[in-house]
């Protein structure tokens, strides 16, 4: 896949999908993955964990001892993240992030979490800043977790490691002016960016950022799963 323009792109085939979504994938979210819910869950109470691409905010919403800072790109997403946060009494707050350059100061949070978000970004230099990003912020001695989509999907072959993938919008959750875009159908399609990510690969950029372990690398429900640890720096 030819990509000349790398934030055009993501524009088009990332951010401007999503804000069209929003309603329909909110609805799809309801429960945060296995791995995520035990993950979070452990975590102490008083822990600052950052919820990098929120989403929907479902998985900002698993522990209530911990203060989270939950951000998104989407302004939608941020909006219902936030009210979920505000609903359920939890502590934190929501801000509208990029992951490529996040206000979180250096060496801030215990913890961080990206769920389903690096795979977005179009190049490998993208995806990893986005990385660099996400481990700048945690302190030493924190922990985070990554989630990427596989390229070894059990379901279905891919012959490419980029690839748009559908996504089959209800009407009934998009607005009138999504409608009208596109042919009266019941289901309205969409195309959304992904980087498939191959056995290793996402090991092998964090093999390249300093002071970073690996706590462990798993295969889990078509996604590669690594939690990871910042060390102390080296004097």
């Amino acid at each position: 896949m030819n990509i000349e323009n790398p934030e055009k792109f993501e524009k088009k085939f990332v951010n401007e999908v999503y804000l069209d979504i929003v309603p329909h994938f909110n609805h799809s979210r309801k429960n945060p993955w296995p791995y995520v819910r035990k993950f979070v869950s452990s975590l102490k109470e008083g822990s600052i964990l950052a919820d990098v691409g929120c989403g929907a905010g479902q998985n900002s919403v698993i522990n209530p001892k911990v203060f989270s800072i939950s951000s998104d790109y989407n302004l939608e997403f941020a909006k219902i993240a936030n009210t979920k946060m505000q609903e359920q009494s939890y502590k934190g707050s929501v801000l509208q992030e990029n992951n490529l350059k996040l206000s979180i100061r250096t060496n801030s949070v215990d913890h961080v979490i990206s769920i389903a978000v690096i795979h977005h970004f179009v190049t490998d230099e993208r995806r990893l800043q986005a990385l660099k990003e996400l481990c700048r912020i945690i302190r030493p001695g924190g922990t985070g977790l990554i989630t990427v989509w596989a390229f070894e999907q059990k379901n279905k072959k891919f012959t490419e490691q980029d690839n748009l993938i559908p996504w089959k919008a209800q009407k009934r959750f998009l607005k009138d002016k999504n409608i009208e875009k596109k042919k009266k159908n019941e289901i309205v399609v969409y195309e959304r960016y992904y980087h498939l990510f191959v056995n290793g690969e996402l090991r092998k950029m964090f093999e390249s950022i300093e002071n970073i372990e690996i706590l462990s690398e798993e295969f889990d429900h078509n996604n590669w799963v690594i939690i990871f640890k910042k060390l102390e720096n080296e004097k």
